[in-house]
Formats: C-alpha cells, structure tokens, sequence
C-alpha cells in the first residue's frame, strides 16, 4: 500500500490495494472467532496485529489510518466496512464529498465495484 492515496492513480485503485491486503491477511489468519470483523475500527485492528496470529499487515503509522487509528480513504473520511461474511467485506469510501450513501462513493464488495466514481 505505499501508493494508496497517490493521487496519480485512481482513488478505486485505493480499495483495489486494501482488498489485496486482506486477501493476505485472510489466508493467513484462520480463526475468526477470536477476532471477529465486524467494522472498520475492527478491520483497522487486525490489520495492526491484533489478529490470532499477532501479525501486523500494515504498520500503525502508515497513511492509510487515522489519528484515532480507523481506515481512511484518500479524503481523510473513515472507510464503511461491512462484513457480508467471514472472509466477504464490502468497503465504501465516501468520496470526494466526505459523506458516505450518496452518488461519488465508491463501493467495493467481494464480486468487484458496485460503484466506482467517475473520474
């Protein structure tokens, strides 16, 4: 994820990275029940290591968290992670215009876009 953000590249491709990452951390974390997803704040966790395998994905400093340690999209707005079930998430960012359920959002789900922005 060293280009997330980059404004060079499409803002899709920000989730295209991130659901690299988890097909990643899916394959190698086998245990859901000891550290269910059920959001971002969870998501964000896991991906810092606080997983059944204590494996860190993503350093807790890198731009794609925010102060307060939640997933961002490149707007600065916490991501929308909904679980669709274990190793299924869809992930919204909200878009240029920071507010999550209107017409820029990006949405990905497990069988691709269901929206992507136009750019």
């Amino acid at each position: 994820l060293s280009d997330y953000g980059d404004p060079a590249q499409s803002p899709a491709e920000d989730l295209r990275m991130l659901y690299r990452v988890l097909a990643g951390y899916f394959s190698l974390v086998k245990e859901p029940s000891r550290h269910p997803i059920g959001g971002n704040e969870d998501l964000a966790a896991a991906l810092r290591g606080v997983n059944a395998n204590r494996e860190a994905f993503l350093p807790a400093d890198h731009p794609i968290f925010s102060a307060d340690g939640l997933l961002i999209d490149r707007w600065g707005t916490p991501l929308a992670v909904h679980p669709e079930a274990w190793k299924e998430l869809e992930l919204r960012s909200a878009g240029p215009d920071r507010r999550h359920f209107t017409a820029d959002d990006l949405v990905l789900a497990p069988a691709g876009f269901l929206r992507e922005a136009e750019e």
